[in-house]
């Protein structure tokens, strides 16, 4: 009678009990291990079904396969048997499976599953990085694209990169690997591997859901050698579940963030962000969300934009800064005094390329959620990086480098920077942040920095005629085009911050630089659409404000400036009977 009121056990919960029988054994022949495969693949799908879920969700399952997976790994270190990295493969597939449930993690947590993990992927890596050495085309990661004319940065930029990490990631994961028994026997197969690094990472990412705890042996166990080991793989299939597992455990914690954007962290996120393809047809937008995440919470969430920019340049910072520096004066100090004597990569210009990607996408309405507006501090650190891209340039320019294939990252931060500030003076603000971006320009230099450059430029240089040389162009910004579209760039600028902005327009007339705004309402060869965005700039300039009208009127009747322009912008100056003096009216556009 007992045995019939007995509940009986379903034929997967005898598998298990099978199981915990391998696990008493001491030691297990090789076709013992080959002969779970049948059993361990109807285990997995057993997990995927609600009452398999329910019934191994107990936190007792995980340590019993814990235990057989260690059995495993110790097995494919000392037997070349190939079948063992199959069974390898579904036992993580399975402990992944089995770490959805918040018992199996804690599980997982006390029995050290982690540090288990380490050792298998250190005895991985040689056998998945050969599909990395091999001449076969290998799989890129699949990023974010960055426009033709960026051409992703040279070879020799990358090598640097590659260089760097290997000094910070490959010497210490070498000596992991040998600590915990070296790699595997046998010959294993590339795809093998990496699929097993897969699941392997898959496994991580369940787990660091669990919490803090978790997280924090994460980071302890993989952070930064070995993340950084499996990201120099640069694959697709490794990589986005990297990202994944860093953008959970970052968003968990302010201090792993802060990790990520110095020192040996900085190396890591210089391999997702130099893996940038300019293929529009390899982009796969699971695979890059991950990556989008990750860099945009450090970005845009926690505002470590400073930070991680000033040491993803050539010569990173001398001394890593302490968390507790943050959004203090000597954390911006140490950033903007970097930036006085730096040299621009292109991993730093697709960093702003991102950046402007994500304003592009919130303001095509993509990004509804997305914060386009940083703190003054850190708007204020994006000014310096523009001063220094003109200074940069100009010493470019000055010296020429033949053998240098143009556009240099200089360049591209200078045009990108100039392409930053216009589209974020576009973004839908409220009172408050227009207050804050108007002092940005003011307060901080900005609208100084972008006149001077403009006049350092001189006149426009009409079609058929040669630009007059500019006697005394201010010192520190280039005096000649650095690129095509240089000054409209710089125009379109001035032109958004002006439109209904009343102490921009009072700001440009009280340094005299009128005159320079409106010589920019013609036509230049080597600035296309001046013409429009200098007619925008006159009109947001003049718009509301009289001062304004009077200034340019008084030009006009001076002839310093004879712009038949104006006309077709619906303006025209005449005498203002009440005062004797010019005036500007509006009479409607001709055009």
């Amino acid at each position: 009678m007992e045995m019939e009121g007995r509940e009986a056990a379903c034929p997967e919960e005898e598998l298990v009990n099978s199981f915990r029988r391998h696990t008493l054994s001491s030691g297990l022949e090789p076709d013992v291990y080959l002969s779970w495969e049948g059993s361990l693949t109807e285990l997995i799908e057993w997990t995927r079904t609600g009452i398999g879920q329910e019934k191994l969700a107990d936190g007792r399952t995980v340590p019993l396969f814990l235990a057989l997976l260690r059995k495993v790994h110790e097995g494919c270190l000392k037997v070349p048997q190939l079948g063992f990295i199959r069974i390898l493969q579904l036992l993580l597939k399975l402990l992944r499976n089995l770490c959805v449930s918040d018992l199996n993690k804690n599980a997982f947590l006390a029995e050290h599953g982690v540090s288990l993990l380490v050792q298998i992927s250190a005895a991985l890596l040689p056998a998945s990085s050969l599909s990395h050495n091999s001449n076969q085309p290998t799989e890129t990661a699949s990023f974010p694209k960055v426009p033709n004319e960026s051409m992703i940065g040279s070879v020799s930029s990358l090598s640097e990169i590659r260089i760097s990490l290997e000094a910070v990631g490959r010497n210490s994961c070498t000596s992991e690997a040998t600590s915990t028994g070296g790699k595997y026997s046998g010959e294993i197969s590339a795809s093998a591997a990496t699929e097993s690094l897969r699941m392997l990472l898959q496994l991580l990412g369940n787990f660091s859901r669990g919490g803090d705890e978790c997280q924090m042996q994460i980071w302890r166990e993989f952070f930064p050698a070995m993340f950084t080991e499996l990201a120099l793989l640069r694959l697709n299939s490794v990589s986005d579940v990297i990202c994944m597992i860093l953008c959970t455990c970052c968003r968990g914690s302010t201090e792993r963030s802060w990790q990520l954007c110095q020192g040996q962290g900085v190396g890591l996120m210089s391999l997702f962000i130099s893996s940038a393809v300019t293929n529009e047809e390899t982009r796969d937008e699971k695979q890059i969300y991950w990556f989008e995440s990750l860099w945009r919470h450090l970005c845009l969430e926690e505002n470590f934009f400073p930070l991680l920019f000033t040491n993803l340049g050539i010569i990173p910072m001398r001394q890593e800064l302490e968390l507790s520096k943050y959004q203090t004066e000597e954390y911006f100090c140490a950033c903007q005094i970097w930036l006085r004597t730096c040299e621009f990569t292109f991993v730093q210009v697709r960093l702003l390329h991102l950046l402007l990607e994500a304003l592009h996408d919130y303001l095509d309405g993509e990004e509804a959620g997305l914060k386009p507006f940083m703190p003054k501090d850190t708007l204020s650190f994006t000014v310096k990086i523009l001063e220094r891209a003109a200074d940069c340039a100009r010493e470019e320019l000055a010296t020429p480098d033949s053998s240098a294939p143009p556009p240099s990252p200089t360049i591209k931060v200078l045009g990108y920077s100039l392409e930053f500030w216009r589209l974020l003076c576009t973004c839908d603000t409220n009172t408050e942040q227009q207050k804050v971006l108007t002092q940005v320009f003011i307060q901080h230099g900005l609208l100084d920095l972008l006149l001077k450059m403009l006049e350092a430029l001189g006149p426009p240089e009409p079609p058929g005629r040669v630009r007059e040389t500019f006697s005394g162009p201010p010192a520190g910004v280039p005096s000649t085009d650095p690129y095509q579209g240089y000054k409209r760039d710089i125009v379109a600028v001035v032109a958004n911050i002006a439109h209904e902005n009343k102490l921009v327009q009072n700001y440009v007339r009280e340094k005299g630089k009128l005159l320079v705004v409106l010589q920019q309402c013609t036509v230049d060869r080597h600035n296309p659409f001046l013409r429009e965005w200098g007619l925008w700039a006159m009109r947001n300039l003049l718009e509301g404000n009289d001062l304004n009208g009077k200034e340019v009127a008084s030009l006009e009747m001076k002839e310093t400036v004879n712009l038949p322009e104006l006309t077709n912008m619906g303006l025209r100056f005449e005498v203002d009977p009440s005062t004797g003096g010019p005036r500007l009216v509006n009479i409607g556009s001709r055009e």
